[in-house]
């Protein structure tokens, strides 16, 4: 299985040359469509848009996730940087739908890789009642969609590091020194993370590769193999 993975795209569109450059058998985006120092807030709905409409008519499975700066916008308590007051009501209106209906989505597992925006650790994971739900047979995709749908605001800020760098942080706000120290998996599972930019893609520990780039850079990894390649474009 060769999975493409795009970093956070923030309203721009490189994810296009991404996609046209290599084979892949499938795309996971990991979220923050929205918020942007650079693109407009008509652009950032426009590129959106766009990346439906991809997932709509590839012939590859696409995956979408859900980023904090996509989150904000479906609650009340919470603005994070970025967030743009004057269009939060029009930008709902395109998430919540999407969250509903299961377009997109908090998290996606595939063998021994598990993808999120963030990660996901081993604190904040029993703090919602994973040891119970694990031994009913709940996989943890199940386990992270039920959550979240069942209360949006159990995703929300937490902790008392003002970056997110706590291990009681959620899939949308961990920072890797953190989840590198508790790690859902305890090493077996490899987490497939944006949110926190990085110069280049990189693994900071096995089990942890980080992809929040400019989006000049993507990853390709082959899941059999465990070959990593890293795209580069102009």
């Amino acid at each position: 299985m060769r999975i493409l993975v795009i970093g956070d795209v923030h309203g721009r569109d490189n994810w296009k040359k991404a996609v046209e450059q290599v084979e892949y058998d499938k795309v996971v985006f990991l979220g923050d469509y929205f918020d942007s120092w650079n693109e407009s807030a008509e652009q950032q709905i426009k590129n959106f848009n766009e990346i439906l409409e991809f997932k709509k008519k590839s012939d590859n499975e696409v995956i979408l996730l859900i980023g904090n700066h996509d989150y904000h916008y479906l609650i009340d308590t919470e603005k994070y940087s970025g967030y743009q007051e004057s269009y939060a009501k029009r930008f709902k209106e395109l998430i919540l739908p999407r969250v509903l209906d299961g377009t997109l989505d908090v998290s996606h597992q595939y063998d021994k890789f598990l993808f999120t925006h963030a990660g996901v650790t081993n604190t904040w994971l029993e703090s919602q009642g994973w040891s119970d739900a694990k031994k009913e047979g709940v996989s943890i995709d199940e386990f992270l969609a039920i959550t979240f749908l069942n209360s949006f605001d159990t995703f929300r800020f937490n902790g008392v590091d003002n970056t997110g760098n706590d291990v009681t942080q959620g899939p949308f706000w961990v920072r890797p020194e953190s989840l590198y120290s508790d790690a859902y998996g305890n090493g077996e599972i490899t987490h497939v993370v944006g949110h926190t930019r990085i110069k280049n893609i990189q693994y900071i520990q096995p089990n942890i590769l980080l992809c929040d780039t400019d989006n000049k850079y993507y990853a390709v990894f082959n899941t059999n193999t465990a070959e990593l390649m890293i795209l580069e474009h102009e």
